[in-house]
């Protein structure tokens, strides 16, 4: 006679319980995990934000320098001071400046690439007085007769109104448009115009064609003697240094990188007006959060710089080393 099998039984209390808490020591832990990868995750993204804000910034400026053809600030130490010029660096910078002024003391500043036409009229931006080699003399732009650039500076070289580029402190002294000379103190050393482009250091400052009076080349004649650009060279005024009748008619063009609050700035000079000077130009933002900026001039075409943004707890530094008209 086969036994009578007993009826199954369901899990004890104490069995329900002892499931009940490995269920949730399991969902406790998982829930962690979940809560450490989103966390990790969203920590990636906001490094990898800033990290694309900081490569932005970095790539402009460095983009700008490789298609310029001046290095304008850092100026080259000066024998005759007691502070570096040729560094130039902030860090933390406290509230922006008053419209109108711009106390950076890391500063960047470069002529505008020959490349870049804003208002689309077919001639460079650079090139103010549209002017080109005329190699046949027919006073037409043919195929291959390139535009020229910077042939015919004033003296006041930026066209400005101010001793050195309006609104920076060029030397790093501290003060902005100041020289005991006058506006066309191009490089705020107290002198005016002392030192032509001749590729030598006539005013022992370091820097080298960094004032040209506006004769450029200090020959007392217009324009260069052993040669002339037309068939007719139409200047008869010293100053008239391309020789087209016109006199200082062709600045330089001024592409500035400066600290303002914790922004990386653009400024660019402002072609929407019909005849635009030096003093007119935009300033936009290239990256926020900015905690140290710092230019470095190696030589006359090597620029050093480093830029650094914190947020949320992280950091990024870039660095780079890049040569004036490069590209």
């Amino acid at each position: 006679m086969k036994p009578i099998a007993k009826p199954s039984q369901g899990l004890t209390l104490v069995e329900m319980l002892f499931s009940i808490a490995i269920t949730a020591a399991l969902v406790v832990s998982l829930a962690g995990i979940v809560n450490t990868a989103l966390q990790s995750r969203s920590l990636v993204e906001k490094r990898m934000e800033l990290l694309l804000d900081a490569q932005f910034a970095m790539e402009r400026m460095a983009s700008m320098v490789r298609t310029s053809s001046k290095l304008l600030l850092p100026l080259a130490d000066n024998p005759g001071t007691t502070w570096r010029e040729h560094v130039r660096e902030q860090s933390i910078p406290a509230a922006a400046p008053e419209p109108g002024s711009t106390f950076a003391t890391a500063v960047l500043a470069i002529t505008l690439s020959y490349h870049i036409d804003a208002d689309g009229d077919g001639w460079s931006d650079a090139n103010d007085d549209k002017d080109f080699y005329d190699f046949n003399g027919n006073l037409l732009r043919d195929a291959g007769e390139p535009e020229r650039f910077d042939e015919d500076l004033s003296v006041d070289n930026h066209e400005d109104n101010a001793a050195g580029i309006v609104g920076i402190d060029d030397n790093g002294d501290g003060g902005v448009d100041n020289s005991w000379g006058g506006k066309w103190d191009n490089d705020e050393d107290v002198a005016e115009g002392e030192d032509p482009i001749d590729g030598i250091d006539n005013d022992n400052d370091g820097s080298i064609d960094e004032d040209p009076p506006g004769d450029m080349n200090g020959d007392g004649e217009a324009g260069n003697p052993d040669s002339c650009i037309l068939l007719i060279c139409l200047g008869n005024n010293w100053q008239d240094d391309d020789r087209d009748g016109a006199v200082d008619e062709d600045h330089l063009n001024v592409v500035a990188y400066y600290l303002l609050g914790n922004q990386l700035v653009e400024r660019l000079p402002d072609f929407t007006g019909l005849n635009p000077s030096g003093a007119d130009y935009t300033v936009s933002t290239l990256a926020e959060d900015v905690t140290f900026f710092r230019v470095e001039r190696l030589h006359s075409n090597l620029v050093d710089l480093t830029l650094e943004l914190q947020r949320n707890g992280e950091s990024v530094r870039l660095h780079n080393q890049l040569r004036i008209g490069s590209k």
